[in-house]
């Protein structure tokens, strides 16, 4: 079972793969949508 907030991340993860027409989910949009969130932002930064 996932968290409400990692199904949030990925589902933002899709969108963006999907509004630039690729075909894959790739690191870089799941990057993305990690940083579009403020938690996931907060840990990217602290790295």
């Amino acid at each position: 079972m996932i968290s409400k907030e990692l199904s949030t991340t990925l589902g933002l993860a899709v969108r963006e793969a999907k509004k630039r027409r690729h075909e894959y989910v790739c690191i870089e949009h799941l990057l993305y949508a990690i940083l579009y969130n403020n938690s996931g932002k907060e840990i990217i930064e602290s790295c």
